[in-house]
């Protein structure tokens, strides 16, 4: 799967997380977003990754893009939640 991101500013930690309809969970990408971000005035080019999830697509309910914080075990901040289309 291919992700771009813009409009993001930084500094974050961020993994992408595919969630089953049983709610399994696998982290499909990570990255890291600069101080000054991505698709913004300070650094227009926005970020484009690829990555993978062993969650068959056909049991894929949702995406969830979430920051990383190690002071809290289930994985930081949901930034955006993206259906499964």
């Amino acid at each position: 799967m291919t992700l771009t991101l813009a409009n993001v500013d930084g500094p974050l930690e961020c993994r992408l997380i595919a969630v089953s309809h049983t709610d399994h969970r696998d982290i499909a990408m990570a990255w890291t977003v600069p101080p000054e971000g991505y698709g913004t005035g300070a650094h227009p080019q926005p970020l484009t990754l690829q990555g993978s999830t062993a969650v068959q697509r056909t049991d894929i309910d949702h995406f969830e893009v979430r920051t990383v914080d190690a002071a809290i075990p289930s994985g930081g901040t949901t930034l955006v939640v993206l259906p499964m289309a």
